[in-house]
C-alpha cells in the first residue's frame, strides 16, 4: 500500500513546520507540499500532482478553507479534504459539512485523533473531532425528528453496528470486528438510516446517544 499523499496549508509558518514533522513521523504519510495561503495551493494543484488529501486552515486570507473547499470539490472531487482549525462555532461547523469538508478537526486534537481522521476519510468515512461532534448533536437535539423504530426493535446486528459507527470505525473497521462483508456493512447502514429516518452518520450517531447506545465520552 503506497503512502497517502498529503498537502499542509496554513497562514502560520510554524505550524505548517510544526505539522509537517508530526507527520513526517508516519511512514503511512508522504508530504507533497506546504503553503501559507490556500491561492498558492490551488496553483499547485492546477500541476497535476497526484494529492490525496489536502489539510487546511479555516481562516486564511485571500482564500479561506471554505472557499478552498468549495474549488476543490468542483475542480478536483477525488482530493479529500479535512479542516484543521481552531473555531467551534456550529454556524461553520454546519456549513463546512454543506460545502462537502470530508473532516472537521480542533487544532486542540493530538496526532493520534489527526492520523485516524486522515485514514478514516481516505476510506470514504467523515471525520469530526469529538468536540465537533458534540457540538452538532446538541444543535441537532433541537430538531430531532420522530424515530419510527426504537432500540427494541432494531436487530442485534443493527445495535452493534451503530455502537461502532458511533465510535467513529470505518466501514472497513467494522467488518472486520464483527466478520462480515463491506457490502452487509454497507446493507446495514443503509437499513438503519431508513429506520432511524435519518439521512446521514451524524443522524445515526445522535440517535445512539440520545437512546444510551453510545457514550460522547470514549
Amino acid at each position: 500500500m503506497r503512502a497517502i499523499k498529503l498537502i499542509l496549508i496554513d497562514n502560520h509558518k510554524i505550524f505548517v513546520e510544526s505539522l509537517e514533522l508530526v507527520l513526517s513521523s508516519n511512514p503511512n504519510f508522504e508530504i507533497i507540499n506546504t503553503f501559507y495561503s490556500g491561492k498558492d495551493a490551488l496553483h499547485f494543484l492546477e500541476n497535476g500532482d497526484e494529492v490525496d488529501l489536502i489539510i487546511s486552515d479555516l481562516q486564511m486570507a485571500s482564500v479561506s478553507g471554505v472557499d478552498l473547499t468549495i474549488q476543490v470539490k468542483k475542480q478536483y472531487p477525488q482530493i479529500k479534504v479535512i479542516l484543521l482549525t481552531m473555531i467551534e462555532d456550529i454556524h461553520t461547523i454546519k456549513y463546512a459539512l454543506q460545502i462537502g469538508v470530508d473532516g472537521y478537526v480542533l487544532k486542540s486534537a493530538d496526532k493520534q485523533t489527526l492520523e485516524r481522521a486522515i485514514t478514516a476519510v481516505i476510506e470514504g468515512e467523515h471525520f469530526f473531532s469529538e468536540e465537533v461532534l458534540k457540538a452538532l448533536i446538541d444543535y441537532e437535539k433541537k430538531h430531532l425528528c420522530n424515530h419510527q423504530y426504537l432500540p427494541s426493535q432494531l436487530t442485534k446486528r443493527e445495535i452493534e453496528v451503530l455502537q461502532l459507527i458511533s465510535d467513529e470505525h470505518t466501514t472497513q473497521s467494522i467488518a472486520d470486528k464483527l466478520f462480515i462483508s463491506i457490502p452487509t456493512v454497507e446493507t446495514h447502514r443503509r437499513n438503519l438510516m431508513q429506520k432511524l429516518n435519518v439521512k446521514n452518520v451524524i443522524g445515526m450517531v445522535k440517535y445512539a446517544f440520545k437512546h444510551g447506545i453510545a457514550s460522547i465520552s470514549h
